[in-house]
């Protein structure tokens, strides 16, 4: 429901649970574009403190107020901390999957509407010069591109890690805008596509050139 979006608020910071430092305020944040959505805020003079709290002084207009989650971030030289996520397509807003819930070898990806299977979680792993490792949580294999192809239109599958030489195995993190991101093959300079912008379930995800479709955008918020 997203009146019930946070739009006003502070962060603050204690070190004892009783004095509070607003070390962060927001007037007028608008619903989030999309469900499932994480949207990121930089704190210019965080400081260091014992406990934290949002106090959400206003949503947007509802008489209840939602926050599916709330993560801290810090700058550790990388994009995203290492750890697991759900990546939902911007277009669809439907999660990276495996077809039909398969986590054998050269199982292709798709997306799929959300559900709480594994094989929706994918683990985020920093390797070098923000290029990531992406495991799926329910096969433990990498998002790979299908026979280290440059083609548009090869499909991502997933595969045993092939270490770090393996550049169709490596993708980069980058934003695009409005809290989303493009995966990048390391080796094909492509990004992970829903094919055709379909919104369907089952629709095969696939590399192709950067277009700035929405369908080539994915949110990254925690998995539960």
């Amino acid at each position: 429901m997203p009146a019930r979006d946070p739009r006003d608020w502070q962060f603050q910071g204690s070190n004892d649970g009783t004095n509070w430092t607003t070390v962060d305020t927001r007037t007028g944040q608008a619903s989030w574009p999309n469900r499932y959505q994480t949207i990121s805020f930089t704190v210019a003079s965080p400081g260091a403190y014992r406990y934290y709290r949002l106090n959400v002084t206003a949503n947007n207009g509802d008489g209840s107020t939602q926050l599916s989650e709330l993560a801290f971030f810090s700058d550790v030289g990388r994009l995203i901390p290492n750890g697991t996520y759900r990546l939902f397509n911007r277009k669809s807003n439907k999660a990276f999957d495996l077809q039909n819930g398969n986590i054998a070898n050269n199982t292709p990806t798709v997306q799929w509407s959300a559900s709480g299977n594994n094989t929706q979680k994918w683990t985020l792993t920093h390797q070098n010069d923000g290029q990531y490792q992406i495991l799926n949580a329910a096969s433990g294999t990498a998002l790979d591109v299908s026979g280290a192809s440059t083609a548009n239109g090869a499909a991502l599958i997933i595969w045993p890690w092939g270490g770090t030489n393996n550049n169709n195995q490596r993708w980069t993190v980058t934003p695009a805008g409005d809290g989303f991101f493009k995966l990048t093959a390391v080796h094909s300079g492509k990004v992970a596509d829903v094919n055709g912008g379909s919104t369907a379930d089952g629709a095969i995800v696939i590399q192709y050139t950067y277009g700035g479709g929405d369908n080539q955008q994915w949110s990254i918020s925690i998995a539960p």
